[in-house]
């Protein structure tokens, strides 16, 4: 009985973090389509093959890892790389000046 309680304990467990880990996959995927690649011409962070696109999407995963929103997220890479990252759908949802 121990066993299949530990047993049905872990399942749930590794199910949870699944969800967690699709989570946020999708919050970060949703993220780098926000955010325009600062070396590239007109590429999202999401479509980009440049090294600091990549760079960003670690980024990006690592500040979802350790529980910051979607808004401090941008608000970091604002802060580092100003109001002209964001793609032309995420300004119309941002205050540039």
């Amino acid at each position: 009985m121990k066993a299949l309680t530990l047993l049905l304990s872990l399942l749930m467990m590794t199910s949870l973090y699944a969800a967690d880990q699709a989570e946020l996959d999708a919050r970060e995927a949703r993220l780098a389509t926000q955010l325009r690649c600062v070396v590239c011409q007109n590429q999202t962070v999401a479509e980009s093959n440049a090294p600091l696109a990549a760079d960003m999407r670690s980024e990006i995963r690592k500040q979802l890892e350790n529980g910051r929103s979607d808004q401090q997220v941008i608000a970091f890479f604002e802060e580092r790389y100003g109001c002209l990252l964001y793609t032309s759908d995420a300004a119309d949802d941002m205050q540039c000046v």
